[in-house]
């Protein structure tokens, strides 16, 4: 615009270019600046945006239709619930896993208990054993529905004999099982087509308590808002009991656990209570006396990998129950702050309690999930398992699923760190040695009170070691806690997370990361709504990322540098132009060549690539999954590859328009002149068949498909070029564009050229 300006100082001898007297120089470069403006804004790819978003959905479409995460057991498949995160899919770094109903089935099973300091159940533990009836019923089951037997495989000849006998152990088997069946939301209803009572509830853990009350003849007749019915073992035979309901207490993942307060039929109030032993234990009467054992038989169960609840119960005298219920009524109805108030009233009743029992339950793995962890961690992803249970259950499933080896490990828990200060003083001298070590890698172990210290105090270090995990267990965290994790790792370190969970626990952690996957379990569809993606089984998220999500990566990111190469090639032209013509300002094509270039000439070989293109098969990637490293080193997109391809962009539209300019200077055979749109034309031409072949050397893998769409978009540009010149310039019959194509087919030199 600078030189246009200066340039028309001296516009008298340039009569042609319309230079009038009355427009100031400065004047013209405004309007040159606004002309290149105008030319050279196809150097931007407006139709990016468009190939971009179609090539994404049908990326997610094929993700919904990829029969490799299908899910027999769920019949379902894969759903993207967005496209936008498709190439993010090959760029994770980080994994945020739930353990419940993610790695493992969340179908769970009453294995063992500890009733009165004796801990019962001697059913062997297997993760491929079949569930099965084992063991006798200390009742008569004749008036018990085969489903509600059919799945146990507690076994143990001494719970039944201690149930028969009267005695201490009669009465404190009575009460444990007494709490299973009334401490609980379930709803037992009959199935209209098979005609088998089910149990339906918020939680499979209640379900499975539920489910062993009734195994062992304490049933669950019936439930309504006011009141619960059970059926119980007698002398006579089965009778019903029924226990009026006054106030229910429930779960949430900061109590952590849930209680029910019934009148029985004695006339008394009791107190049932069941949740985690962290917070059971600290609300035991002092007189407790089995508070010992009981916690020895917990450490065992949890080393087995078994999920521990405990159960407690107290007696709650008339006039402090009264004094308290009017306190809940005023909670309850509160308008600001109720789920604190709410909290706030039930810690004034849930005290001073006795420890009934304790429940162990498992819960195995989900197929394949140790096969896709071992992928995952050889494709360098760091993979975090954040959990409520205790550390000895969350230590055993990372073994089992193979996310913890031999490797140094840093223990952060109640054994190692009584403090905060030590805490941080461990995490210092690791961070110092793993600085001091290039390469090596670590497990970091952190139960919940630690991970209160970290986040509150010195999450720095948190974020500082984490490139240095190769896994991280956290045992005891809060859904709160999860998000906050992924929030410290997101900001700090800037590489793309993923979590993954499949109750409402994980809906924060799933929202906070850069992609959330929900898979679709047992505890409803919170997870899988609030999702970005959801998958039937966790073992379904190696294909998803190592096959799926590194191919989408790569297709991206060759569509998005091959639209910049050919916009350059293309638009470029009008620069050369310009130098040769004192920036005058004219068009090097017209403009049907310059409105169809991207739409049509163009367009259908790099959606192509977009959707299909492959540079390696599926079981080559999953036999070396080192090749996703790649992806999260962001190799295919860096800016030295962009400007690459911006230069061969700009490299080769100076052939495209400068050589046809050279040999079309002559006139043509029948004496009369090629003329500047002729030669437009054979650049427009070459620009468009350059274009399309360059797909040839870009893509990995040519269809019939492919070469499909290159004719089709050499054939479309005669065409529509053809339509052009014979029905809409036509109507100007001096309009010099008539007939350049006819002419051009015609002449030798212009096949040549091309």
């Amino acid at each position: 615009a600078l030189y246009y300006g200066l340039f028309s100082r001296d516009s008298s001898q340039w009569w042609f270019l319309d230079m009038t007297k009355s427009s100031s120089p400065s004047t013209l470069g405004v309007y040159g600046f606004i002309t290149w403006l105008i030319l050279l804004n196809t150097l931007i790819p407006i139709s990016l945006y468009v190939s971009i978003e179609l090539v994404k959905v049908a990326q997610a479409i094929f993700i919904r239709w990829d029969i490799n995460m299908y899910s027999d057991e769920r019949g379902t498949g894969a759903q993207a619930r967005t496209s936008n995160l498709n190439e993010e899919l090959g760029q994770v770094q980080y994994i945020f896993s739930d353990k419940t109903g993610t790695l493992t089935r969340n179908q769970m099973e009453f294995i063992k208990c500890s009733v009165g300091g004796v801990c019962y159940g001697t059913n062997p533990i297997s993760v491929d054993e079949t569930p099965r009836v084992v063991g006798a019923c200390s009742v008569e089951t004749s008036s018990l529905e085969l489903s509600e037997l059919e799945t146990h495989r507690f076994s143990d000849p001494k719970f039944d004999v201690h149930l028969k006998e009267p005695g201490a152990e009669r009465d404190a088997l009575h009460q444990f099982l007494t709490v299973c069946a009334v401490c609980h939301t379930v709803v037992r209803s009959k199935d209209p087509v098979t005609g088998k009572y089910v149990y339906q509830g918020a939680s499979p853990d209640e379900i499975a308590l539920v489910k062993f009350a009734a195994y062992k003849g304490y049933r669950l007749i019936d439930r309504d808002p006011f009141s619960i019915t059970i059926e119980v073992p007698d002398t006579a035979g089965p009778k019903h009991v029924t226990y009026k309901l006054l106030n229910l207490l429930e779960f949430d993942s900061n109590r952590k656990r849930m209680s029910v307060i019934v009148r029985a039929p004695d006339d008394r109030i009791y107190l049932f209570c069941k949740g985690a032993d962290s917070v059971i234990l600290s609300r035991l009467a002092q007189t407790d006396t089995t508070r010992d054992v009981v916690c020895q038989h917990l450490s065992e169960f949890a080393r087995s990998g078994l999920r521990t609840l405990c159960l407690s119960s107290s007696v709650i005298p008339e006039k402090e129950y009264h004094v308290w219920h009017e306190l809940w009524k005023v909670a309850e109805v509160a308008i600001q702050n109720r789920d604190e108030k709410v909290a706030r009233a039930a810690e004034l009743i849930e005290k001073e309690m006795f420890l009934v029992g304790a429940s162990a339950i498992e819960d195995r793995l989900q197929d394949g999930v140790p096969e896709a962890i071992s992928l995952l961690l050889r494709a360098n992803i760091n993979i975090w398992m954040l959990t409520g249970d205790k550390e000895e259950t969350a230590m055993n499933i990372a073994n089992s699923c193979g996310l913890l080896d031999s490797s140094k490990m840093i223990t952060l828990t109640e054994s190692t760190t009584e403090s905060a200060q030590k805490a941080e003083l461990i995490l210092e001298k690791a961070l110092e040695t793993l600085e001091a070590s290039e390469g090596t890698k670590v497990q970091l172990v952190v139960d919940g009170r630690t991970l209160e210290w970290c986040l509150a105090m010195f999450p720095y270090l948190l974020s500082a070691i984490a490139p240095y995990a190769r896994s991280v267990i956290v045992c005891r965290a809060t859904p709160l806690q999860k998000a906050e994790i992924v929030n410290i790792v997101k900001a700090s370190l800037g590489k793309i997370t993923l979590a993954v969970g499949d109750g409402a626990n994980d809906v924060p952690m799933i929202q906070a990361a850069h992609i959330g996957i929900g898979i679709e379990g047992e505890e409803g569809c919170q997870a899988v709504r609030a999702s970005d993606y959801s998958i039937g089984q966790f073992r379904f998220l190696a294909w998803l990322l190592l096959v799926q999500g590194r191919w989408y990566y790569s297709r991206i990111a060759t569509l998005f540098l091959y639209s910049f190469y050919k916009n350059y090639a293309f638009g470029l032209c009008h620069l050369w132009l310009g130098i040769m013509s004192s920036f005058s300002g004219q068009a090097y094509f017209n403009d049907m060549i310059v409105s169809t270039f991207n739409l049509f000439f163009t367009s259908l070989p790099i959606l192509l690539v977009g959707v299909f293109d492959r540079d390696l098969k599926h079981q080559t990637v999953l036999d070396n999954p080192e090749v996703y490293i790649a992806g999260q080193q962001n190799r295919i997109f860096k800016m030295r590859r962009f400007w690459l391809w911006v230069f061969m962009g700009t490299f080769q539209s100076v052939p495209i328009m400068v050589i046809p300019t050279i040999v079309f200077q002559q006139s043509l055979k029948d004496g009369h002149m090629s003329g500047f749109w002729f030669v437009s034309m054979v650049s427009a031409t070459c620009c468009v068949i350059t274009a399309n072949l360059k797909i040839v050397l870009v893509a990995n893998w040519l269809s019939w498909l492919h070469v499909a769409a290159l004719a089709l978009g050499v054939f479309s540009f005669y065409l529509i070029t053809f339509v052009y010149e014979e029905f809409l310039v036509s109507n100007y019959p001096n309009d010099p564009q008539i007939g350049i194509l006819a002419k051009a087919l015609s002449n030798p030199t212009y096949w040549l050229t091309v």
